[in-house]
């Protein structure tokens, strides 16, 4: 109880002439300096309201367990059959590839490589992300992605909030469309 006490007078930066003094019983406070009330006690008045600086927070680090897959748009010219679309549209891992994670509120960025499966296991503080491409995606990989795109690098993949707890694992999926730098590239259904 005497810590408590003791916090508290460093907290509320009230010059306090004994800080170990029980004042419990008492329901009376003591008067102000100054004042002459009748209590003979050696205390203090502490404010109703104290303005204390507030204490920095620590970003919380999580252990995420990425798995990255992708899909890809289909890009040609007339319309696909159905098995070319179903293809495209299964999932596969994203494999031996370089991502950017960008927090939202401090802007640093944490480069996230996965391995032969498309996951990657890492310590990040818990925040808001951005999830953005960078210009090492596997290029053994079927996705159409053009490493010297400005456009791509730049683009917002998706956002993900990042909790703080244990261990999380999130699945990450994203869809290639077709090369935003490339003007003959439309998008087909």
């Amino acid at each position: 109880m005497n810590g408590i006490k003791a916090l508290f007078c460093v907290l509320a930066a009230v010059a306090i002439s004994s800080c170990g003094s029980d004042t419990s019983s008492s329901s009376q406070q003591s008067p102000v300096a100054g004042t002459d009330a009748g209590n003979t006690k050696d205390t203090a008045v502490i404010p109703d309201t104290v303005q204390v600086t507030e204490i920095p927070k620590f970003d919380s680090v999580v252990d995420v367990g990425f798995t990255f897959l992708f899909t890809r748009a289909y890009c040609g010219g007339a319309a696909p059959p159905k098995e070319v679309l179903d293809k495209l549209n299964t999932p596969q891992a994203l494999s031996l590839s370089t991502l950017i994670l960008e927090n939202k509120k401090t802007g640093n960025k944490i480069e996230v490589t996965t391995d032969a499966n498309g996951k990657t296991e890492m310590n990040i503080p818990a925040g808001r992300y951005i999830l953005r491409f960078s210009d090492k995606i596997n290029p053994a990989l079927p996705t159409g992605f053009n490493p010297k795109c400005e456009t791509w690098l730049k683009m917002k993949v998706t956002e993900m909030n990042i909790v703080p707890s244990g261990h999380v694992d999130k699945t990450v999926s994203i869809t290639f469309e077709c090369d935003p730098c490339d003007a003959s590239a439309k998008m087909r259904p």
